[in-house]
């Protein structure tokens, strides 16, 4: 850019004398150079603010289907836990069920083992005596023992 003050008669740059020359026009010229390169600056900062939205906003796209992948898997690991309890519920509930029925297995087998041995006293005091039933009372003796012996075995 010239300067404002150029000796007298000195040729400016477009080749005219100083007495002829505009200064408002010049002035209007370089204010224009300035504004156009601002202007080109500008442009610049604005491409790389786009360029930083769009990455931006794709790091943003990549953070959403991250974050539902995670949703996914959460999702699936409440639904394995929840069966992995149900599973866990169901195994107490048939450990409790074998205990149960071992007892009461146990329980059948020595009531018909005293029934047994209770009958067979019976018979046998009916028999020594010579009272009739003795003959009914050692088939319910063996009857029970029987039963005491056909139950399926605890386990």
């Amino acid at each position: 850019m010239s300067s404002l003050n150029p000796s007298p008669g000195a040729p400016t740059p477009q080749g005219q004398p100083l007495g002829e020359r505009n200064f408002l026009e010049e002035l209007l010229a370089e204010a224009e150079l300035d504004l156009a390169g601002r202007r080109g600056e500008a442009a610049v900062a604005e491409a790389v603010l786009d360029f930083k939205r769009h990455q931006i906003a794709v790091i943003e796209a990549d953070l959403h289907r991250r974050r539902q992948r995670i949703a996914v898997i959460e999702a699936d690991v409440r639904v394995l836990q929840r069966h992995q309890r149900a599973r866990q519920r169901m195994r107490s509930r048939r450990a409790r069920r074998r205990r149960v029925l071992r007892t009461a297995r146990t329980c059948t087998r020595i009531a018909l083992t005293a029934f047994g041995c209770f009958s067979f006293t019976v018979a046998t005091y009916l028999f020594i005596h010579g009272l009739p039933g003795s003959t009914e009372m050692f088939g319910a003796a063996a009857s029970a023992w029987a039963a005491a012996i056909a139950l399926p075995p605890v386990r």
